[in-house]
Order: structure tokens, then C-alpha cells, then sequence
């Protein structure tokens, strides 16, 4: 348990969101300088954040199934939703046929 530290981290506002501050020593040891991208676990319930190096990290072995899921739409562009959803419109009649052969 030597490498676990605990203290207290300022939440800041940025724009319409918040964000947590980390200590440069901290972001520097995990790469997180080079590679600015986490990935965070919120358990609302409880109010826990967990985040983690996702370069050093598996998401099938620390996420859930359903986070696991969220994690992937979050990827997804709102570019790319928006063409699924006028495809599927668009060639409505296709998808039915398609669906019930």
C-alpha cells in the first residue's frame, strides 16, 4: 500500500463542466501528459469517482458490461448518430425487409 496516496483535490468550473485537479508529479509518472485521456468510473450512489490510465488499464476487466457499453457510445460522434438515424429514415422500408427475412 506504499504507492497509495490520499488528499484532498480542488474541483474547478471550466466552461459548463468541472474539473478535478491532479498533482503534475502524478500526471507526469502515468504518462498523462503525453496522453491527456482517462477513463472515469462514477458511482453515483456512493459518490465515487475511480480513473485510471487507459493506455495501462483492460475495460473488459475493470469496467462492467453495461459500462463497458457506455464507454463505447461515448466514442461514437453525434456526426456519426445522426447519419445512422437518417439512414435508417431514409431507407426505412429496406431495414423492415431486411429485418423480417
Amino acid at each position: 500500500m506504499g504507492d497509495v496516496k490520499t488528499k484532498l483535490q480542488k474541483i474547478i468550473k471550466v466552461g459548463n463542466s468541472y474539473a478535478v485537479t491532479l498533482d503534475s508529479e502524478f500526471v507526469k509518472e502515468q504518462g498523462f501528459d503525453k496522453n491527456p485521456s482517462i477513463m472515469v468510473r462514477y458511482t453515483n450512489k456512493a459518490g465515487v469517482i475511480t480513473a485510471g490510465n487507459k493506455d495501462k488499464i483492460s475495460i473488459n476487466g475493470w469496467l462492467t458490461e453495461d459500462e463497458r457499453k457506455g464507454y463505447i457510445a461515448s466514442k461514437v460522434t453525434e456526426e456519426f448518430r445522426d447519419w445512422v438515424d437518417k439512414t435508417l429514415v431514409d431507407d426505412a422500408e429496406a431495414m423492415e425487409k431486411l429485418a423480417n427475412q
